[in-house]
């Protein structure tokens, strides 16, 4: 069968069980279950491509490649290992009420970036002042 579809279907399955699950506390487990689902599947869809090359998957309209299939799998890489190590921030953050990143820079521990907008030029068709 196309791994393709797996790729698909269980981040898809996966997001209406954790709609359906809510905040319980095995939801993170679940969470990591689908991810590594997910980056397994991708794994053989990677497998395949590269033994039988492109294909492509519901009435043409995905191609799988050979430079994308490694996005895809790379992407499931990024979703499962947040998937892994985030529920320490979580549950960091829902044992104190706040987020991890706020209590960090409050007690100097982390670092804060403001971001600022250049000032802006009057243009030429508007005057400054009033005449």
């Amino acid at each position: 069968m196309n791994a393709l579809y797996f790729v698909f279907g269980i981040p898809l399955l996966g997001g209406l069980v954790l709609a359906l699950v809510g905040h319980r506390s095995y939801a993170r487990d679940l969470n990591v279950a689908f991810s590594a689902g997910s980056f397994i599947a991708a794994c053989f869809l990677t497998v395949q491509v590269i033994d039988n090359g492109p294909m492509f998957a519901m009435d043409k309209q995905f191609l799988i490649d050979s430079l994308n299939v490694f996005l895809v799998s790379l992407t499931a890489f990024v979703g499962m290992t947040t998937a892994i190590f985030s529920p320490t921030a979580t549950t960091a953050s829902a044992t104190t009420g706040r987020s991890m990143t706020s209590s960090s820079c409050r007690h100097g521990r982390g670092t804060s970036i403001t971001m600022t907008m250049p000032p802006t030029r009057p243009s030429c068709s508007r005057s400054m002042t009033s005449r």
